[in-house]
């Protein structure tokens, strides 16, 4: 995350990554860290936002937000 933070601090804005290459960086960082132990900190939320949809345990649910 330190490259990405770095490269959105650079003083040229025209050094700065763009929206879609930023976009990427933190859905490869997003995808690749590791899963979390669960320990007493941790909180486990329900399955399954949809009653018939089936979860897969090992992915993020998808937000999906209107007007986007």
């Amino acid at each position: 995350l330190r490259p990405v933070v770095e490269s959105l601090m650079r003083q040229d804005p025209t050094e700065r990554p763009d929206f879609e290459e930023l976009r990427g960086w933190l859905r490869s960082l997003t995808r690749s860290a590791p899963e979390p132990d669960v320990g007493r900190r941790t909180l486990l939320g329900p399955p399954s936002l949809d009653s018939g949809a089936s979860s897969d345990p090992r992915r993020l649910p998808i937000v999906r937000r209107r007007g986007w």
